[in-house]
């Protein structure tokens, strides 16, 4: 009984780190700390992808809504398509990926970085999965938002 209930808090303590109301925040404030040093162009693609990866979420979860599964560990409110969580964290994982291929020089490290990021995304995805408040399609289309959204960012700053 204790280890069922030892997990179940651990995957709401990673839902909760990983909340959008969490992740949003942060990389805007890492994109405002960028403005502010002068690296305007990593300022913009933090803040271009993530506000759109956001936004493009929540307009789908609006024209979709579709009830979250009725057997979840926790309550949730809203829509569950797409999943939030995947959305915003994969706008994290993708740009810390991007940024460490553009800026670090040792393959080592890169690949470090990276499998610990998408690492990172898996457990997320699991604990949404876990607590009953997604459905794999959710997470799938919340990564790809987020994957688009850094795409769309990029694109849009090589034309600045």
């Amino acid at each position: 009984m204790c280890i069922i209930i030892y997990m179940l808090n651990t995957q709401i303590l990673i839902s909760n780190i990983a909340d959008i109301k969490i992740i949003l925040p942060f990389l805007l404030i890492v994109s405002l700390f960028h403005f502010i040093f002068k690296r305007k162009k990593t300022a913009y693609i933090i803040a271009i992808s993530s506000i759109s990866a956001s936004f493009i979420a929540f307009i789908l979860k609006k024209i979709f809504y579709i009830p979250r599964p009725s057997n979840s560990l926790i309550i949730e409110t809203g829509s569950r398509f797409p999943s939030g969580h995947a959305t915003i964290n994969m706008v994290l994982i993708g740009l810390i990926i991007y940024f460490t291929f553009k800026h670090i020089k040792n393959k080592p490290i890169k690949y470090i970085i990276s499998i610990i990021s998408i690492f990172w995304f898996i457990i997320i995805s699991y604990s949404r999965l876990y607590l009953g408040v997604h459905y794999i399609i959710d997470i799938i289309v919340g990564g790809i938002i987020g994957i688009i959204s850094i795409v769309i960012a990029l694109k849009f700053i090589k034309k600045l």
